[in-house]
């Protein structure tokens, strides 16, 4: 019974980093191949682990002269490929054999130098101490204990006081072969704890091995879980990456408008700028100050800005509507909005910071629909038919301004009017950052005030570089995205 239950934790168990190798011993100074042995380096440091053609091939440990294990894992042709730990107990610094052959007394004549267990095996708890176990057939282990488990030099004995296994045990199972003195290690020691029923001892072995193995077995699947959810986590960044890269490969491939050999001067510009972060439910600590920079960047660059900061609803309409009254006669149109956003029913809405929300359906009436932007940007005329129409928003961060919701992460996809341009600073369905600790700007409107300055850049390469940096700061966790349909020439920065 405890043979076919060891044996069906061991076929769930393949991957332990204690594994012991199953390769027989090197021949000693012959050619070492699929074999197990050690080298001794002229430094006092020593290899001991799997060799195949004469070289380090397999597991091993890597030892400093002193002992200490300089590197552990899988070694391919003498070179080390793949860290992880392994026992030490398995892979051993100093080879019992060796010790034998160079000691002036033999190994049969070793003796332990733990301390004598106290107790019986039974109810008392064994850790680095030496003694005598007996198991429900009579058989005994006389030797040294780990953990209430035989580890260290020991002999099995069977009932019948034969010797069966003697050598060196790592956690219950014979490591290696070495042929003790069974003075040393006898069957019947001179003081020996009593044992009730062989029957109740085999028993209460049999549950304490079962529950060791068990906790092992526990160990394993928590650890495997936790190696599947940082593989799915680096699968959706490369997943994300590759996006990334697709659509700049698609974005190359697509023929650029070609730049004006003189740079408009006269062009009127326009921009509304709104930045909220001072929220009676989840405030933020950027956006503020995000809009801020955003419009003083904008003036450099021959804008004239509207900025409005922690705005009601009712602020937002109307710098709206005295934006809108502009726009007849603009060149270039510009809206900026950072703060909260969320998507309800396909439609994108801008929260203003006096909103109430409790329910999905007050969004309607309290927050401000991003598409009314994209609407009277296409509605309202100019006389330049050739307008350029920009809107930015950096309004996908993770909120709970709705306690009880069932909500999609991040804003939905909005396709750009003709002649407009229009940025997410996150995909459509993903969060975007606020900014670390300490940090004054979020890393969308960061990167994007650093890469409007560059001089007579196209707006298709400013929010590509704003697109490979915030990208690379945040490990491919927020990747911004755009929607255009521009048919024009557009630069941030103007210069000869």
């Amino acid at each position: 019974m405890i043979r076919r239950f060891l044996a069906t934790v061991l076929l769930i168990l393949p991957c332990l980093v204690w594994g012991q190798s199953s390769l027989p011993p090197c021949p000693a100074g012959g050619y070492k191949h699929n074999c197990f042995g050690y080298f001794t380096f002229p430094n006092g440091g020593k290899y001991v682990g799997e060799w195949s053609n004469n070289k380090f091939d397999g597991e091993g440990i890597a030892y400093r002269a002193d002992g200490s294990i300089n590197q552990s894992g899988r070694w391919y042709g003498d070179t080390f490929g793949r860290s992880y730990p392994l026992d030490p107990y398995r892979f051993p610094f100093n080879n019992p054999l060796e010790v034998a052959a160079t000691s002036s007394v033999s190994q049969s004549s070793v003796q332990s130098s733990l301390p004598q267990c106290q107790g019986n095996h039974l109810s008392a708890y064994w850790d680095r101490c030496f003694g005598t176990a007996i198991y429900a057939d009579g058989a005994r282990y006389t030797g040294e204990f780990l953990e209430n488990t035989r580890h260290g030099l020991g002999i099995l004995y069977r009932g019948d006081g034969s010797a069966n296994r003697s050598g060196r045990w790592v956690k219950g199972f014979l490591d290696q072969s070495v042929a003790l003195d069974t003075k040393s290690y006898p069957f019947s020691p001179a003081s020996q704890p009593t044992v009730g029923s062989n029957q109740v001892a085999g028993q209460d072995i049999t549950k304490a091995e079962r529950d060791r193995l068990t906790a092992e077995v526990e160990a394993e699947r928590k650890k495997r879980q936790e190696l599947e959810t940082q593989l799915a986590e680096a699968r959706e960044r490369e997943k994300q990456v590759a996006e990334t890269k697709e659509r700049e490969r698609q974005q190359a491939q697509t023929p650029q408008p070609q730049r004006p050999q003189v740079a408009l001067r006269n062009e009127r510009r326009l921009a509304l700028v709104i930045g909220n972060s001072s929220y009676k439910v989840s405030p933020l600590d950027n956006p503020a100050n995000d809009a801020n920079d955003v419009a003083e960047s904008l003036k450099k660059f021959g804008f004239q800005t509207t900025l409005v900061r922690n705005a009601t609803l009712g602020q937002m309409r109307e710098a709206t509507r005295k934006f809108a009254d502009q726009l007849p006669s603009a060149d270039v149109a510009l809206i900026y909005f950072a703060g909260h956003g969320i998507e309800s029913n396909r439609k994108n809405y801008m929260i203003p910071v006096n909103a109430d929300l409790k329910f999905e359906y007050e969004l309607a009436d309290q927050g401000y629909d991003a598409g009314i932007w994209l609407e009277m940007l296409e509605s309202i005329k100019s006389n330049n038919a050739d307008r350029v129409n920009i809107v930015i928003l950096d309004a996908c961060r993770n909120n709970s301004l709705i306690g009880s919701r069932n909500l999609g992460r991040g804003l939905g996809k909005m396709d750009a009017p003709s002649g407009t341009f229009l940025a997410y600073s996150t995909a459509p369905g993903k969060v975007a950052a606020d900014g670390g600790r300490g940090e004054r700007n979020s890393p969308f409107t960061k990167h994007l005030i650093r890469a409007m300055q560059q001089p007579n850049q196209p707006i298709e390469e400013v929010f590509k570089e704003v697109r490979r940096n915030v990208g690379k700061e945040t490990n491919g966790a927020q990747v911004p995205w755009e929607s255009t349909s521009l048919t024009g020439f557009f630069t941030f920065r103007q210069a000869r």
